[in-house]
């Protein structure tokens, strides 16, 4: 079953990815990074870490996608609402992926942990919640004050171009 999990989540992530990088559209490319991020996480699920999972989730697919969408919202459009898309990188960005998949190949192929080994991970989640709330508590808190602080900071930006 963790196979065809790996193989479904891998499947999912690659065709997500290649649609994202050929799309015109800006809200179907977040779309399709929303799915890409959730699929990771679904790798993360499979191989039980629980954490990570969630992590990737509540980052990534939420704050992150958060992000595009002020982006998407605070700049000015087209007025057919298209993204003007040019592909003179497409030589170089197809070099570089190509170079990072075949790093990847050689990594992969030289690990002794193959893909039937699972750790398991027990109390690794509570462990982690105890120190972020007693010992990095601070580091927690200002972390927390100084999202809050962009996000009104944005919002007053976003509706003071509005005027202008």
């Amino acid at each position: 079953m963790n196979e065809v999990g790996m193989y479904f989540f891998g499947l999912l992530i690659f065709l997500s990815g290649l649609t994202l990088i050929f799309t015109e559209n800006l809200i179907y490319a977040a779309f399709l990074l929303a799915l890409c991020l959730l699929s990771i996480a679904g790798f993360y699920v499979i191989y039980n870490a629980s954490f990570l999972a969630v992590i990737q989730i509540l980052i990534y697919a939420a704050g992150i996608l958060i992000l595009i969408a002020f982006g998407i919202m605070l700049t000015k459009r087209s007025p057919e609402g298209k993204v003007i898309v040019g592909y003179h990188l497409l030589f170089f960005g197809s070099l570089v992926t190509l170079g990072m998949a075949l790093l990847i190949y050689a990594l992969v192929g030289s690990s002794t942990i193959g893909p039937h080994e699972i750790i398991h991970t027990t109390g690794q989640v509570r462990e982690i919640g105890i120190r972020f709330l007693t010992q990095y508590i601070l580091a927690f808190e200002l972390i927390a004050f100084l999202l809050l602080v962009v996000l009104v900071g944005a919002s007053y930006l976003g509706k003071k171009s509005q005027h202008a």
